[in-house]
């Protein structure tokens, strides 16, 4: 058995329990190029202004499916354990920690325990239910023993 295999079955066996909701397809509403074509960003405004246009709900996208999926992962809470994982690389990228952040070691499809690549999630769209808080991914890297095992995510609790 692989390093990777014992990693995914460890999970399998005994991981949390966490929903993903991600989005898939759909196009970039008007909206988000209204004000800036090189900067885009939500405009409250242009659906004021445009209230027959469809509404992206603050998302930037339309036309999109949301898709739900059970996953299984290691999730570590402690904040000083968090801090000390993080380089200052990722501090800037990411913030400051805050009360509540978590950070995900490795995930698997709960269905079946296959390894489940996050590290395309769209930061501010996609997002993790557990324990019923929501969670944005913030920064993703690779567990690499000789290879790729599995990935490191921390997450950002939604305010």
């Amino acid at each position: 058995m692989t390093k990777k295999e014992r990693f995914l079955k460890y999970l399998y066996s005994k991981g949390k329990s966490i929903t993903l909701t991600y989005y898939t397809g759909g196009s970039v509403c008007p909206c988000m190029i209204s004000r800036d074509a090189n900067n885009p960003a939500y405009s409250a405004q242009w659906h004021i202004d445009n209230s027959s246009a469809e509404d992206c709900n603050g998302t930037g996208y339309i036309e999109q499916t949301e898709v739900s999926t059970t996953l299984k992962g290691n999730i570590q809470t402690e904040l000083q354990s968090l801090s000390n994982f993080m380089n200052r690389e990722n501090k800037s990228e990411i913030g400051e920690l805050q009360k509540g952040d978590i950070v995900l070691f490795g995930q698997c499809s709960a269905s079946d325990g296959s390894w489940f690549d996050v590290s395309n999630l769209v930061e501010d769209r996609d997002y993790f239910t557990i324990d019923s808080n929501r969670y944005f991914r913030r920064n993703t890297t690779d567990i690499n023993f000789e290879s790729i095992v599995g990935q490191v995510s921390i997450l950002k609790r939604s305010q």
